[in-house]
């Protein structure tokens, strides 16, 4: 019970200091949860029952490579012989609620939720590796340090291609790391035309939004994100941001303004909701519009 005690506290103490943190700052601990839940757009819940299913394997799989298969039979070999049930019993109960929750859509689905179980599966390996290893490690070694390298460079290549979403997961774990090329352009515009004391508005989108307010380096206050596809107009618009990014989206999916304050991404100028957007920039995916307050009308 010491080492469990120990390993707890430790462990506990990130999520600790971000809650104080949260209540320090902001006057709620649970801020973090409380944006999400609240805030999140109906899209970012939206994924074919098999991708929810297959999202946890397939991550461990494409992350892990040829690991993960000896963790498999790893596992198999140690419940056989009634070994590490218990490691096996915390990785179920980490599991499960979050595949639950992903499955019926009460949950966005995060690969990188992955890392904690992947990580807990390494000493499984050992089980598979001991009448291998042993009866012929040097073998054994030059054949898994090939293995390794070759999975290095087939993840390594694939993220360097440009085949939508397919290529941007093996890119989430390439070892050149980079941003998505549609946030990169549209950032680096930004950063050219935005003011210190400018503000923008971003559109949440595939996950995207956290990365496009990091790197438009603004003070997040002055790079809000639209969460939510029911938040009114006037409330986005005030204050008033110089620029929005605005997710002209997929066949799949699109932004949350999309609904909460829907836009013509294909006229150069338009006036709506007392604002005239004028379109500066376009990418695959996004397109940044300029704003300016409309002069109020006497009546």
């Amino acid at each position: 019970m010491k080492p469990a005690i120990a390993f707890g506290v430790i462990a506990g103490l990130g999520p600790l200091l971000w809650l104080l943190a949260c209540a320090t700052i902001e006057g709620d601990a649970f801020l973090t949860f409380h944006k999400t839940t609240s805030g999140v757009g109906s899209g970012y819940f939206e994924r074919p029952w098999w991708y929810k299913v297959g999202l946890w394997p397939g991550s461990l799989l494409v992350s892990l490579g040829p690991i993960v298969l000896l963790c498999v039979v790893g596992i198999m070999k140690a419940f056989k012989r009634r070994e590490a049930i218990l490691l096996l019993v915390y990785i179920a109960i980490y599991y499960t609620p979050f595949m639950t929750l992903q499955v019926t859509g009460a949950s966005g689905t995060s690969a990188r939720a992955t890392l904690f179980a992947g990580t807990m599966l390494f000493p499984f390996a050992a089980y598979a590796l001991e009448g291998t290893f042993a009866a012929a490690p040097r073998k054994f070694l030059t054949t898994f340090f090939i293995a390794g390298v070759v999975w290095l460079a087939v993840v390594l290549a694939l993220s360097e291609t440009r085949w939508g979403e397919f290529s941007q997961k093996f890119a989430s774990i390439s070892p050149r790391t980079k941003e998505r090329p549609h946030v990169t352009d549209v950032t680096r515009w930004l950063r050219q035309e935005l003011k210190p004391t400018d503000r923008v508005l971003l559109d949440a989108f595939n996950d995207e939004e956290s990365s496009l307010q990091f790197h438009v380096r603004l003070n997040p206050k002055q790079a809000r994100v639209c969460w939510s596809d029911k938040t009114p107009p006037e409330q986005l618009l005030e204050p008033t941001p110089r620029f929005i990014v605005y997710a002209k989206g997929d066949k799949k999916r699109s932004g949350t303004m999309s609904k909460a304050m829907p836009l013509d991404v294909k006229a150069e100028s338009q006036e709506k909701f007392g604002f005239r957007f004028t379109r500066r920039h376009e990418n695959e995916v996004y397109v940044v519009f300029e704003v300016e307050r409309l002069a109020a009308t006497a009546p």
